[in-house]
């Protein structure tokens, strides 16, 4: 039948839109099916038509050389045997090469004879489905409400707090508090259909300022703004390139309501503000003056520091929104939230009743961050990987990544984290339900009622509590004890480095010294390094520094190189200056990681000199004068109490200038030391670390206090070389509007290094560990109780004109010409370039009180025993209702769920920052020691002395 143009075109169009919609509606197996069915035939074409052009090509070719005369039918031969050699020839060589290839290859076999041939691909290789991919144009950018707007997963609920350098600078920290755990949304078409209406999203997000100056909208838009046209596309980039976006449908009357470029009307006219009083300021004051808060350079940056802490719910089905909803507001309201801010951006997700399911799910990840796996590739846990990886290997490996995706994310390092802690929880809950000291008080523990916890709560008040009076209660706070030491960066585990803190004493005796250190991460050259800002540490140029609130927002957002620096400039530290002998030959150390309130990290240290002498001792020899005179000497020569030698040139004059840092001003061999240094450290090798640096003999030939430069130092921390023009150094250190940390430390082979050296020490001092009272000296203060405003930090501090040793009492009173001034050592705070404190621990009658107040402090807990008491009980009551629908289980699975569940509950209370989770999750230090430990289990212990006790009595 013969159509017109006009009805073929038609038909065409029809038969266009038939395909269009049969394949819109087919399944993924339908659509594999056609696809494979398509590939055929176009195989099928390409054979049929390469066949039939070599007919035609035989064809002229014969018609050709029928035609051609002799001379060019030689010419056409050799032609064809020069090819035909040179094809010979070719394959000659690659044979050969083949064969030495596979000579190699059996070399390797038989080199790793026994390897499964899966392992021979690397693990991190695009071969083993680990490929991510770039990200594109459409994804990059995103802010946190645009991510939430196109993810298929959300967080059930968290807080953000927001730091822009148009308000009071005590809270730059950022925060992140809430529960991580990710839920199915309660709205079906959600999963189905993308972006959420703005109702849906205001309604799970609330804006609340907490000061006396709101931002205004322009000040908002860096991180609150949503762009319909961004959105768009990236759900068509999505849909197109993503694996898990293919059924998601566009909604494209929820883009219509989303604004253009602005932060959506529902969100500013629902911004709460409350105006703050002095309580609001304490709660994130750290154990030092914020650098933010007084930046020696004028900025008008719009930089806003975002850094990230977290508050990690590992049991969040226990805690509903609204229970969120009504504590959050409550706190902020009633109790000003203890912090001053302008910004809290309160995140509260309802969530169904069904949790994603979070093991072995390589969706889950890529559904909540979109972004990050554009691809939907490259996931951990995914099964089909030929080589297995560890979810914390993985993870190790994604936070490493060149492009810092991971890295950057507000809440990625929150959410793996609290994956793996949620593992730890479960996985020591089930390994103690198989104990028997577990299964014989199973029983007890699940007849716990609500009501015992309620009398155990009355009895704390009255101060009338007794662990004896309730066997159950106490065998349950111990089993959660027992988990919770076993779960990384939980509060459980901090105490636990009590314990090993208690055997150290027991081991070495006393410590002699107490020591923190406060690395300047947001001034030090070193931390924009690892975060990717390209520099030369060897010369570093003026205005490659940038302002500080340029510098903060590098950091905040770069919590994994943070805490690279911290662990780097720590460890370098230990090992070259405090085992080197900057404050005396040592025999132990034992420092805990902690993060003050800002989010930053800071470490306390004890340290146990190298002598042998008990308590009873020290108190025996203080009594001879000579004793204390060199005793006076020592504690001068490394803690400083004010700046008195380094400001008088006399001084200097006398001690020769041209000193290197091997040479230093310092005490002869003949000083205290010659009286405590009595014990051998050789026969110690068992419990010492294996290349203890203080056993060498170019240190023993310095003095106790000198600082020994190790050769290995890694060179990203070393100091400039000596090769740096000296205009440079002399300009940095000559600008006044510079902070001093940002200077890289004098090299000590550089000319007029003592004199630099004094500089260096006057301006650091006087710029970071000169007191200034602010909110942190009154914070545990009270003024509307009556209480008076005194600084905790006991600043300002009694002039002493000379050194002092009371031989009765003990009391040392070191020389001191500057109130203000904390206590450091020169050689350590040019070495942290920040704040620093250093105290020496007397063995007089409250030397061992000193001692437990101290590893009280460094490991302590968040949580009182009154709240602890009440989250048990808010714990129980949750369990007992969750009984009523199953109640076949055993007592034993009964009483692990509920030790399980109290666990999650406390644990749910605990703040990290993103420095500390980072430190986690790249196997990082939280504590620094110079001995092993190794663990007595006493439970079996005491079970089997009982138990040979017993049947000795049968016996008898």
């Amino acid at each position: 039948m013969n159509e017109t143009a006009e009805h073929h075109q038609i038909r065409l169009e029809k038969q266009k839109r038939r395909d269009q919609s049969r394949r819109s509606n087919e399944t993924e197996e339908h659509r594999q099916l056609r696809l494979e069915k398509q590939k055929t035939r176009n195989q099928l074409n390409t054979a049929e038509q390469r066949q039939i052009r070599l007919e035609k090509q035989k064809t002229r070719d014969q018609f050709r050389r029928s035609n051609e005369t002799e001379q060019q039918r030689q010419i056409r031969l050799e032609k064809q045997r020069k090819r035909s050699e040179a094809s010979r020839a070719k394959k000659k060589l690659e044979k050969h090469t083949f064969d030495n290839i596979d000579i190699h290859r059996q070399n390797i076999e038989m080199q790793f004879s026994g390897a499964e041939e899966e392992k021979q691909i690397p693990k991190f290789s695009a071969a083993n489905n680990i490929w991510l991919g770039d990200v594109p144009s459409e994804l990059r950018g995103l802010t946190i409400p645009e991510e939430k707007l196109i993810s298929l997963y959300r967080h059930n609920s968290c807080i953000i707090k927001l730091h822009s350098p148009f308000h009071s600078t005590t809270s730059a920290q950022t925060a992140l508090k809430g529960n991580c755990i990710t839920f199915l949304q309660d709205v079906p078409n959600i999963v189905n259909s993308l972006p959420l209406t703005l109702d849906e999203l205001c309604g799970t997000l609330k804006v609340i300022f907490v000061g006396a100056h709101p931002p205004e909208r322009i000040q908002l838009k860096k991180v609150l703004i949503v762009r319909k046209k961004k959105i768009i596309e990236a759900l068509r980039w999505l849909k197109k390139l993503n694996i898990l976006y293919q059924n998601v449908d566009i909604n494209l009357k929820n883009i219509a309501q989303l604004p253009e470029d602005d932060v959506p009307e529902c969100i500013m006219s629902t911004m709460e503000q409350r105006i703050g009083d002095e309580e609001i300021q304490s709660e994130r004051i750290g154990y030092i003056p914020d650098p933010l808060s007084d930046p020696i350079e004028r900025t008008s940056t719009d930089s806003i520091p975002i850094s990230n802490s977290g508050v990690l719910d590992v049991n969040g089905s226990s805690v509903s929104s609204d229970e969120i909803t009504n504590y959050l507001l409550h706190k902020i309201k009633n109790d000003g939230t203890k912090e001053q801010m302008d910004t809290e951006n309160v995140y509260l997700i309802p969530h169904s009743l069904k949790p994603v399911n979070e093991y072995f799910n390589p969706k889950l990840l890529v559904g909540l961050y979109p972004a990050l796996f554009c691809y939907g590739r490259g996931a951990p846990e995914d099964q089909s990987r030929p080589v297995k990886v560890n979810l914390r290997e993985h993870i190790r490996y994604l936070l490493s990544y060149n492009d810092r995706r991971f890295e950057t994310n507000h809440s990625f390092i929150f959410v793996v984290f609290n994956l793996l802690q949620r593992r730890d929880a479960c996985f020591h809950a089930q390994l103690i339900a198989t104990k028997p000291y577990f299964r014989a008080s199973a029983d007890e523990i699940q007849s716990l009622k609500s009501k015992d916890i309620e009398m155990a709560l009355d009895n704390i008040s009255k101060k009338t509590y007794s662990s004896e009076s309730n066997s159950a209660l106490n065998k349950l706070l111990h089993h959660i004890k027992t988990i919770g030491g076993r779960v990384m960066g939980s509060a459980y585990s901090r105490t636990a480095l009590r314990t090993r803190i208690h055997a150290l004493i027991y081991n070495q005796w006393l410590p002699s010294i107490f020591l923190t250190l406060n690395p300047a991460d947001i001034h030090n050259p070193v931390t924009l390094y690892f975060a990717g800002v390209k520099l030369d540490l060897d010369n570093i140029q003026m205005e490659q520094l940038m302002d500080t609130y340029k510098r903060a927002e590098i950091i905040a957002s770069q919590p994994v190189a943070t805490a690279k620096f911290f662990h780097l400039l720590i460890s370098n530290i230990l090992n070259t200056m405090i085992s080197g002998g900057v404050v005396g030959s040592i025999k132990a150390y034992f420092g805990t990681v902690e993060s003050q309130g800002r989010g930053s990290l800071h470490l306390h240290l004890l340290i146990w000199l190298d002598h042998d002498m008990k308590p009873a001792d020290m108190k025996e020899k203080i009594q001879n004068a000579d004793f204390r005179e060199k005793l006076k000497a020592y504690l001068e020569d490394i803690i400083k109490e004010d700046l008195d030698e380094f400001k008088d040139k006399h001084v200097f004059e006398n001690l020769h200038v041209t000193r290197t840092l091997n040479t230093p001003p310092r005490l002869s061999q003949d000083n205290i030391y010659a009286a405590l240094r009595t014990m051998d450290l050789t026969g110690l090798g068992e419990n010492i670390n294996k290349s203890p640096v203080w056993s060498t003999p170019i240190k023993q030939q310095l003095s106790p206090s000198t600082p020994y430069a190790s050769p290995l130092r890694n060179k990203s921390l070393q100091t400039p070389t000596h090769d740096r023009p000296t205009s440079i150094m002399n300009v940095l250190h000559n600008q006044s509007n510079i902070n001093p940390a940002c200077l890289p430390t004098p090299n000590p082979s550089s000319p007029n290094f003592a004199a630099r050296f004094r500089a260096d020490v006057v301006q650091l001092v006087e710029t970071d560990n000169k007191h200034k009272h602010s909110d942190t000296c009154y914070k545990y203060s009270n003024p509307k109780q009556g209480d008076k405003k005194i600084c905790r930090l006991r600043m300002p501090r009694k002039l002493v004109p000379v050194s002092t040793i009371d031989p009765n009492t003990g009391h040392i009173s070191m020389r001191r010409s500057d109130p203000w001034i904390n206590n450091f050592n020169e050689y350590l705070i040019a070495a942290c370039r920040s704040n620093m404190d250093i105290k020496f621990i007397w063995s007089g009658s409250d030397a061992k009180a000193l001692v437990y107040y101290i590893t009280d402090y460094v490991t302590k807990m968040s949580l009182s025993f009154h709240d602890t008491f009440a989250l048990v009980q808010k714990s129980i009551t949750s369990f007992q209702n969750s009984l009523q629908q199953t109640s076949k289980e055993s007592a034993i699975e009964k009483s692990r769920k509920l030790v399980l569940r109290c666990y999650n509950t406390l644990a749910s209370q605990q703040e990290l920052s993103g420095v500390q989770v980072a430190s986690y999750l790249m196997n990082w230090d939280d504590h620094y020691t110079t001995h092993k430990f190794q663990g007595l289990f006493l439970i079996q212990t005491e079970r089997f002395l009982q138990a040979e006790l017993n049947e000795i009595r049968t016996k008898q």
